[in-house]
């Protein structure tokens, strides 16, 4: 079962909400987000009971529920109003009726939200100096997309100060970890010779018997 639930989470993840699909076939709530291609607590009960309808769901809307949005961004527009923009989803994107976009402030409950059949929004009536965090999905009337990883922006002086999202390819993330680790690694094996051979030259004799020790060599030697 643990297996099933494995497979489940990592290959049952096209980008289209299906629990519309599933509620119809009865699986209950708690397995619900397995019909988005999220992670489940229940995942025995889940596997045993409701594999089957999950993965029918999954094919029927494979061909007509859309995918999530792409490259959703924002721009100032000259009434100091916010303009949201986004691209086509690469999944289904012909089978797209609306899009709904949702905002609100960081920390708050109260979520607004608006419908459009463009790639675009205008949002108007927000307040300056406060952080706002939006998320837009895509949908017909077989279902709609997951929603897009959350943008957050401020608006101030009649400027966007910062505008902030998650990759949407998580391996291009792991990929610049990785180099940075490398770099890093590299760096610390670099200084580490150089602090040996440093302390190799200190510590050799001059001629006479006397040692090369004065204090600003020592001190350097310590710091690496």
């Amino acid at each position: 079962l643990q297996i099933i639930g494995y497979y489940m989470q990592v290959n049952l993840t096209d980008g289209s909400d299906h629990r519309g699909c599933c509620t119809q076939w009865g699986v209950p709530r708690r397995c619900l987000d397995w019909c988005r291609g999220e992670a489940v607590s229940s995942i025995e009960l889940c596997a045993l009971t409701y594999t089957k309808p999950i993965i029918s769901c999954f094919h029927e809307g494979k061909e007509r529920i859309p995918g999530p949005p792409r490259n959703v961004r924002i721009q100032l527009e000259k009434d100091n109003s916010v303009k949201v923009l986004w691209d086509s989803p690469a999944k289904n994107p012909d089978t797209v009726e609306l899009y709904r976009v949702f905002w609100r402030l960081q920390g708050v409950k109260q979520t607004d939200k608006n419908d459009t059949r463009l790639t675009w929004l205008n949002l108007v009536g927000l307040k300056e100096n406060l952080p706002y965090e939006l998320v837009v999905k895509a949908g017909n009337r077989d279902g709609t997309s997951t929603l897009t990883e959350p943008l957050v922006f401020t608006l101030s002086d009649k400027y966007i100060i910062s505008t902030s999202t998650h990759s949407n390819n998580p391996q291009i993330g792991v990929a610049v970890g990785v180099v940075v680790a490398l770099i890093l690694i590299v760096c610390a094996v670099v200084c580490g010779v150089y602090c040996l051979r440093k302390r190799n030259i200190i510590g050799i004799k001059l001629t006479g018997g006397m040692r090369f020790d004065n204090a600003p060599f020592r001190g350097n030697s310590q710091a690496c």
